[in-house]
């Protein structure tokens, strides 16, 4: 029988979606006006990097690896997904509220599972755009590159990014 499945899900998605998703938005709240990214801009990246739901609140238990997104219920079991990756010799993965990509900014963190607590995420996610920013003069060029160093994938995220 299929009802409870729905049931359950229509009872995650309505209270503990929202509450986990605050994890990220208390993040970015707190770090926009500290590391002086726009906090609309942070909110809008996370949104598209790992929104969940029909309102597409930022998962901070997300990991998105080889053009598929997980959707963990808690940072326990994305933890030990991250595990398993790495056991298996694999580190270009995007992690959290910004998926940060842990082959690319393993240097920042001890461990790729610090990637998964959203103000670390958001501070490494604030703190690249701002150095995208300075290199490339705006908002919308750090955007694009934060996604990719491919000119047409840049733009095209940037454009996903700033119509939203």
């Amino acid at each position: 029988m299929r009802y409870p499945f729905v049931i359950t899900m229509i009872v995650f998605l309505t209270f503990m979606a929202p509450a986990k998703a605050n994890l990220c938005l208390k993040a970015i709240d707190l770090l926009s006006d500290q590391i002086n990214v726009p906090k609309k801009l942070l909110l809008q990246i996370a949104k598209v990097e790992s929104g969940f739901g029909p309102h597409r609140a930022p998962w901070p238990w997300s990991i998105h690896i080889q053009g598929k997104s997980y959707y963990f219920k808690t940072e326990k079991v994305a933890s030990i997904y991250i595990k398993e990756l790495l056991a298996l010799g694999i580190e270009n993965f995007d992690v959290g509220c910004h998926q940060i990509n842990y082959f690319w900014h393993k240097d920042k963190v001890n461990s790729a599972q610090e990637l998964l607590n959203p103000l670390k995420n958001t501070s490494i996610a604030a703190q690249f755009l701002v150095s995208l920013r300075a290199q490339h003069h705006s908002w919308f060029k750090a955007v694009a590159h934060y996604h990719s160093s491919n000119p047409q994938k840049g733009l095209t995220y940037a454009k996903l990014v700033f119509q939203s």
